[in-house]
């Protein structure tokens, strides 16, 4: 049996091929397979809330922080399948778009970064809600900070009430 007049069907084609073929004759659609894949963070993002870390001594989080941040969840009826949590410390270049691109974040929570190595340009005062483009943007000191500091775990909590209606 010879293969050379083996045919596939224009269809089949379509359906082996859709995450490679890119039609040139017609406009572009951006796909979430044309996603970079390729962080690491931890949770789910069910409810799109992306977490933001900066922690050099850990992929993730340290075991004190993870421990307070998963105190935090759960006092906000949340969980790691809700949220995504990001150390921007394990990529390099990370900017605002491409977190928004990868995680479409209604919700967004910088804990002790320095938002500018993220491509905000915008200083915003920890504790204090924000529209950041089309997110509800908080900005917080680092959870090592917060655990050591009840007047900041006060000031972090009430801002999570609003945000989350509890």
């Amino acid at each position: 049996m010879s293969l050379d007049k083996f045919q596939i069907s224009v269809g089949l084609t379509t359906e082996l091929y859709k995450d490679s073929l890119v039609a040139l004759d017609t406009p572009q659609i951006k796909s979430n397979s044309l996603k970079p894949q390729n962080l690491n963070f931890l949770g789910k993002n069910q409810k799109q809330i992306l977490i933001v870390v900066n922690d050099n001594e850990a992929i993730h989080l340290n075991d004190a922080d993870t421990t307070l941040l998963t105190g935090i969840l759960n006092a906000c009826k949340l969980n790691f399948n809700d949220v995504a949590l990001l150390n921007i410390a394990q990529h390099n270049e990370m900017i605002l778009s491409a977190l928004e691109d990868n995680f479409n974040p209604t919700v967004m929570i910088a804990f002790g970064i320095n938002l500018k190595s993220i491509a905000i340009d915008n200083e915003y005062d920890y504790y204090v809600i924000n529209k950041l483009k089309t997110m509800t943007f908080l900005n917080a000191s680092s959870l090592t900070q917060i655990g050591k500091n009840v007047e900041e775990k006060k000031q972090l909590w009430n801002c999570l009430k609003s945000i989350f209606s509890i």
